[in-house]
């Protein structure tokens, strides 16, 4: 009985995937309550990660957002991995795949640093650039909700990225990177939701901190998440994100028929 979140790198499906094989090996059940996908379980968006770079934020080769509530997501995992655990979903009654807002459920956070759903819509975008060495709020009140470190300046404010607003603000987080240390950067918000794409946000603020601060901004470990070396490569390298996006489109679409076996719910 587990909240997904709908992206990748949030590591409940990966603890799903471990406990379907770990089942499979003992003869035991494993059922699963679906619950909602916060994000709406619409079209899946951004690279498709490489197995080359398989990790537990990368356990599978899916994109960043992948569109599956986490009933859908294990029935594929269990069939497509070959795990052939015995699985069984209980299914959702009355939802359709849309936006949370549209649900009338109550929020309950899945985790301590994801307190609602604007935090959720922003959380593929910013959590992108958690390898490298900016704060993306965690320690704060708003985490996931705002981008700082002490050497970023007004400049990252004039950043314009469709659907999404950025104002200047400073902030000093509690825990986690820059614990104690004020950062200067952006809130993030989301302003109109039919422009905004998550994975080319976080993008495009990667390749902000990486032109506006070359000598400060660290990107050795930036590929962990994007989970794409050529994405990442040609991302600092000075490629468009509209050639970005072409490139992985393939693979994208590729993971997107493979997804449409595994839908249980229509909008």
């Amino acid at each position: 009985d587990l909240q997904d979140v709908g992206v990748r790198f949030y590591t409940y499906a990966s603890t799903v995937r471990r406990v379907l094989e770990a089942a499979k090996t003992r003869g035991l059940r494993v059922v699963i309550l679906d619950r909602p996908d916060p994000l709406g379980g619409g079209p899946p968006r951004g690279p498709v990660s490489e197995e080359a770079l398989a990790s537990f934020v990368n356990h599978h080769p899916l994109p960043t957002v992948y569109g599956l509530t986490l009933g859908e997501l294990a029935t594929l995992l269990n069939v497509e991995r070959e795990i052939d655990a015995d699985l069984e979903v209980v299914e959702l009654r009355g939802w359709a795949r849309a936006p949370w807002a549209e649900t009338g459920l109550r929020w309950v956070p899945p985790s301590p640093n994801l307190r609602s759903p604007a935090q959720v819509q922003l959380y593929p975008a910013l959590a992108l650039l958690e390898p490298t060495n900016v704060s993306v709020g965690r320690g704060t009140d708003a985490p996931f909700e705002r981008l700082g470190a002490p050497w970023i300046d007004a400049r990252l404010a004039e950043l314009e990225i469709p659907g999404v607003a950025l104002e200047a603000e400073s902030f000093v987080p509690r825990s986690s990177r820059h614990r104690g240390v004020r950062c200067r950067g952006v809130r993030v918000r989301v302003v109109e939701p039919a422009r905004y794409d998550p994975v080319r946000t976080g993008l495009a603020l990667a390749r902000a901190l990486h032109r506006l601060y070359p000598e400060r901004f660290e990107t050795a470990r930036l590929e962990r998440l994007i989970g794409h070396r050529g994405v990442t490569r040609g991302l600092l390298e000075g490629v468009t994100l509209d050639a970005l996006e072409a490139g992985w489109t393939p693979d994208l679409q590729r993971f997107g028929e493979t997804r449409s076996r595994y839908l249980r719910y229509q909008r």
